[in-house]
């Protein structure tokens, strides 16, 4: 555990290094949070979308209300020539939301601090 307060933003290598020319492309811990995120939206997505029934589950309620949280607001602001932006911007919505999620758990990085 470090004392400097600044050491929770640096980007270290995970593992060897791997260069394709002249770009990096080793895993870093930042690339290990980005695919802890990925993975939590899609199991609980998953999880949401499992058992489809009339009276929602608590991950099914989540799931949806966050669809038409993102919908909604999609179309309140662009109108319906947005409509096939939907997945992308949904998408990108939820991966921010957990990288930021998950940098608020004390001692993980904070993908988008940088």
């Amino acid at each position: 555990m470090s004392t400097n307060p600044m050491h929770q933003f640096n980007v270290y290598r995970i593992g060897p290094e791997i260069s394709f020319g002249n770009v990096d492309i080793s895993f870093t811990n930042a690339s290990l949070f980005m695919m802890i995120s990925a993975l939590a939206i899609i199991s609980i997505f998953f999880a949401g979308t499992k058992r489809k029934a009339i009276v929602p589950t608590k991950i099914q309620l989540l799931t949806e209300l966050s669809y038409t949280l993102i919908s909604k607001m999609i179309s309140d602001t662009a109108g319906s020539k947005a409509k096939p932006y939907f997945p992308f911007i949904f998408s990108l919505f939820m991966f921010v939301l957990f990288c930021n999620m998950i940098g608020m758990l004390p001692y993980s990085f904070t993908v988008t601090s940088h």
